[in-house]
């Protein structure tokens, strides 16, 4: 009760503080981001559930998200596809993982930056443009990040967080995976089986912190997303692979790079890696 009564506090105090025009409830289709999906669902001030399709994943992950938004009765559901991206004027300018591969190999986790950055980072930014009317309009975004994530991520985790018009919110940060578990079982919330299988969401197979044995799992689970990976491999003549990432001297060329600090979308995969 008292961990309910904190993330209604978190959301509650980020209303009445920023004053926002549109509230988005961000799902990866992991079973963590699915708790405050339900916490939340039928809060009035929620415009919709939002969905980033990256372009590299797991196809059963969106019509899980689709089967839960629909369970949980939250009639708009918006996807928001690197495919898709365009230019702040609207010039189209699609991120296309394969093309990004192809041109600069396999990240590592020196070039994770670059690919949220990518494939997340300029579809978040594509949805305040859609939804801004004014300058000073600002954003909610509510997502499912925990502090215990990864011991090495605790205490960066922060219940609200501003960046410009963004205003980035963290109902259950102060959640331990086990009371993440607990509401969900009470609640008979559905679990994404992708996370089973895998050990993560299946949202984004970018490869930055891709681990061995990882293809091998996808390989036995979901063949044709790793088909898919193991072509890449072959065709874009990189000499390392999805799993090793770069090597070292390749990685501090491109060091400079990384100038992102904030990933509130990755942080899962970050404490995997970390781990």
């Amino acid at each position: 009760m008292n961990l309910l009564q904190d993330a209604y506090r978190i959301f509650s105090a980020a209303l009445k503080e920023h004053d926002p025009t549109h509230v988005f409830l961000l799902t990866s289709g992991g079973n963590d981001s699915i708790v405050p999906l339900h916490l939340f669902r039928n809060d009035p001030r929620v415009t919709a559930a939002v969905h980033i399709d990256t372009g590299i994943k797991v196809e059963t992950v969106e019509r899980h998200v689709q089967h839960v938004c629909k369970l949980f009765g939250l009639r708009d559901l918006l996807v928001y596809r690197a495919v898709d991206n365009t230019k702040a004027d609207g010039t189209p300018d699609p991120m296309i993982y394969d093309d990004i591969i192809k041109t600069h190999g396999f990240p590592g986790p020196e070039q994770h930056r670059i690919m949220y950055a990518k494939l997340k980072q300029r579809q978040i930014e594509r949805l305040l443009r859609d939804h801004k009317n004014a300058r000073g309009d600002r954003i909610m975004l509510v997502t499912g990040i925990r502090k215990d994530e990864s011991r090495r991520r605790m205490g960066t985790a922060k219940e609200v967080q501003r960046e410009g018009g963004q205003v980035w919110v963290a109902p259950v940060v102060n959640w331990t995976g086990e009371d993440m578990a607990t509401y969900r079982a009470q609640h008979k919330l559905p679990r994404n089986s992708v996370s089973d299988r895998l050990g993560m969401s299946g949202e984004c197979l970018c490869g930055a912190y891709a681990k061995p044995g990882e293809l091998e799992r996808l390989e036995r689970h979901y063949p044709s997303t790793a088909n898919r990976i193991r072509r890449l491999e072959r065709e874009s003549n990189c000499p390392w692979g999805w799993e090793s990432g770069p090597d070292h001297q390749w990685a501090e060329l491109k060091r400079g790079q990384g100038t992102l600090g904030f990933t509130p979308l990755c942080t899962s995969c970050v404490a995997r890696g970390r781990a």
